[in-house]
């Protein structure tokens, strides 16, 4: 059987492309790539025969050009999300400095907690604090925290004596 095309091939603008492809994370606020990624997870489109990273093409159309020399870095953190709000540009030793100041490189809690098969990883030395930042419905959250293994059920950190007494009371 033979099919003509009674209606011309729909063509999507870049934007449309974008959201077609995008969930929005109600909670971040990322916009989060469904397409297809490159090997190191970065979202990638193909325009015009040639494949393009999906977050520097969103930051181009809202932004403009981003100059020779410099990076997109992901203030979310999150390789996949496409959101020009969570992008800034930056030098390659800013990106890496922000890494560093964030602790995206401590992958050796990780690697012990699969060595441990999930079970309960140190927490490190007391008072020891970590720099975090987080990104929630638009909102910048900074600060320093204790980072260390939630396990459901375990009870919470000890509290004073004192304090577990009123609470008892009530």
């Amino acid at each position: 059987m033979i099919r003509l095309m009674s209606e011309k091939r729909r063509v999507a603008t870049i934007e449309q492309r974008l959201a077609a492809h995008s969930e929005i994370d109600p909670l971040s606020g990322c916009h989060i790539w469904q397409g297809r990624r490159n090997s190191t997870g970065y979202p990638v489109i193909s325009l015009h025969g040639r494949w393009h990273l999906v977050h520097r093409l969103a930051w181009t159309l809202r932004y403009g050009q981003i100059r020779d020399g410099m990076e997109l870095c992901h203030r979310c953190d999150e390789p996949r999300c496409i959101n020009p709000d969570h992008h800034f540009v930056g030098t390659h030793q800013a990106n890496m400095r922000d890494m560093r100041d964030k602790h995206r490189t401590r992958t050796e809690r990780a690697w012990a907690d699969l060595q441990r098969n999930g079970s309960q990883v140190d927490e490190g030395p007391r008072g020891e604090l970590s720099r975090m930042r987080l990104y929630i419905r638009g909102v910048e959250i900074t600060g320093k925290v204790r980072i260390r293994p939630f396990v459901p059920g375990a009870p919470p950190e000890k509290r004073p004596i004192s304090a577990r007494k009123r609470v008892a009371r009530r």
